[in-house]
């Protein structure tokens, strides 16, 4: 079924319909193709679809998991790649942390632009965008040794 809807979707298909069951064995109709929610979250992802609210709550839920674990590896990834330009500037006799790319880092995290945030009067507060709580664990990650105690 999955392959079915990939290869529709790559020929142009408008829209798609895919049965999905919390439990497919005890579905009334069309199990041996319905999908679970994870699955069907999957099957969303790699087909880039957007979610909507009329989905049930089971597959929006499953589709927030699936994008979550995705955020986890891509952080991951990026703690990696970090710790590798970390370990290259300590053999070059550089420092680890660079200020102005950490003001550029902050910057792109406020708005998706290098342009400096607009100054403007205090206000309530309000949640942190992700992408800065991403980079605080990024940056404490790099303040721990690789026994992972504190340096």
């Amino acid at each position: 079924m999955e392959g079915l809807a990939r290869a529709a979707w790559s020929a142009g298909a408008d829209g798609l319909i895919v049965e999905v069951h919390d439990d497919p064995a005890r579905a009334l109709s069309d199990a041996e193709q319905a999908l679970v929610p994870a699955r069907f979250a999957e099957l969303a992802r790699n087909l880039a679809l957007h979610p909507d609210a009329r989905l049930p709550l089971a597959q929006l839920r499953a589709w927030v998991d699936a994008i979550d674990h995705d955020l986890g590896v891509l952080v991951q990834r990026r703690l990696e790649v970090a710790k590798v330009i970390g370990d290259s500037k300590r053999q070059t006799g550089r420092a680890v942390l660079d200020p102005r790319r950490q003001v550029l880092l902050l910057r792109l995290a406020h708005g998706g632009d290098s342009t400096p945030p607009p100054r403007r009067e205090p206000s309530p507060p309000s949640p942190r965008p992700p992408a800065l709580n991403i980079f605080d664990l990024c940056r404490k990650s790099r303040l721990l040794s690789s026994r992972g105690t504190p340096r």
